[in-house]
């Protein structure tokens, strides 16, 4: 009886001490005046974009504006859906949630509970990854997978940092090929041939005017 009652007890506090964290998701990003995705930079599509959270809690993400998604990744892979490269892990997937300028906001509950657990958690928005559209849950502060490093590598892999890479190494490939083209540089006149070319050409100019005598 005192046990049952102990377990009461223990569920009462931790839902009392749970709580409901929001976090908007939502068009916020500024451009530097050329228009261009490849040039745009992620102010924060999630806001927040770290979250911290305790067993219990309730993460309500909220779409607010623009057509976003909430999936959840990897720290290696942070826009791709865990699930695609790890089958034990079905993760929070919301699809894509037009707002219609605004006017449609909807909502994704996710559970922090034991399944979930306080494990780190990365997802991100596939509107926007390639240009650091990632956020995180329980980042583990003490260890080699900070923030920013997954903003870099969504960058890196599926985003403008990836296309100026390889355009880098294309440009580096065309010049070196150019360099060592037998066609780009002009031909060299040798001296030796070319005083040859004026003898012989002399001696032929002599034998004609002699048959002619």
């Amino acid at each position: 009886m005192r046990t049952s009652t102990l377990f009461f007890a223990l569920a009462v506090v931790s839902s009392a001490s749970a709580k409901t964290i929001n976090v908007i998701v939502g068009t916020n990003l500024y451009y530097n005046g050329t228009g261009d995705i490849s040039a745009t930079k992620v102010a924060q599509v999630f806001d927040p974009q770290e979250i911290v959270a305790e067993l219990g809690d309730k993460i309500i993400f909220k779409f607010t504006e623009g057509n976003h998604t909430v999936t959840r990744s990897s720290f290696d892979q942070p826009c791709v859906p865990i699930s695609e490269h790890n089958n034990t892990v079905n993760g929070f997937n919301s699809g894509p949630r037009p707002t219609n300028n605004g006017t449609s906001p909807t909502e994704l509950l996710v559970d922090v509970d034991s399944v979930f657990g306080l494990e780190t958690v990365w997802f991100y928005d596939a509107s926007t990854c390639g240009v650091g559209g990632v956020g995180v849950i329980n980042l583990n502060e003490t260890g080699w997978e900070p923030l920013d490093g997954a903003v870099r590598n969504a960058r890196r892999l599926y985003g403008p940092d990836k296309v100026n890479e390889t355009t880098t190494t294309k440009t580096t490939s065309t010049n070196t090929n150019t360099g060592s083209s037998p066609g780009s540089t002009d031909p060299v006149v040798d001296g030796g041939a070319f005083h040859h070319a004026a003898v012989s050409g002399f001696a032929v100019l002599a034998a004609t005017f002699a048959l002619f005598m």
